[in-house]
């Protein structure tokens, strides 16, 4: 299996790097890709520790030892070379669970097709509930108008091309693309 490298990376320096409130923007994505990545899959803190150590990204160790135990306003911000290392380990993971994330997104798919609930399918019925729980866990905040399910299941869309050869680059630049809008 061919790891992802940082050398994978050599057009970094023609693209622009994002000022202070867009990286805001993008660790808050990222941790939302996150949640969506441990709620499909189940994974663990030690999962993402050993996919940093795989890709040689030790810069991120310490950043993901406290993730899911911190808030995100409870961190210090974050770096690009964190939110690089972070895509990297994302996509990483997504690649190695990309059949779970295929067959999730095609029930999904197929579900919506016939007009039935999410519900009725257990995969994505423990999808959906783990990740409004852990979106719950790290970001509650009363009166919060955000409609988990769509997030949801748009995160896990998203996830599956971020599982794809290219997905460092995709998910790079969707959230830089975003973080301009």
């Amino acid at each position: 299996m061919q790891l992802p490298s940082v050398s994978r990376w050599q057009d970094w320096h023609r693209m622009r790097l994002p000022d202070l409130q867009q990286l805001n923007w993008i660790e808050s994505y990222l941790d939302l890709v996150l949640l969506a990545l441990i709620a499909i899959t189940d994974l663990k803190t030690e999962a993402l520790l050993q996919a940093a150590e795989e890709l040689d990204l030790k810069v991120i160790n310490d950043r993901l030892s406290r993730w899911q135990q911190s808030k995100p306003n409870k961190r210090k911000p974050i770096e690009v070379a964190e939110a690089r290392s972070l895509v990297l380990i994302i996509c990483h993971l997504a690649k190695q669970h990309q059949e779970s994330l295929r067959r999730a997104v095609s029930l999904l798919e197929r579900v919506e097709r016939e007009h039935r609930d999410v519900c009725e399918v257990t995969l994505l019925n423990n999808y959906i509930d783990r990740f409004i729980t852990l979106y719950c866990r790290k970001n509650a905040t009363p009166g919060t108008n955000v409609d988990l399910s769509t997030l949801a299941w748009k995160l896990l869309t998203d996830l599956l091309f971020y599982s794809g050869d290219n997905g460092h680059r995709l998910l790079w630049l969707a959230m830089v693309d975003a973080a301009d809008s």
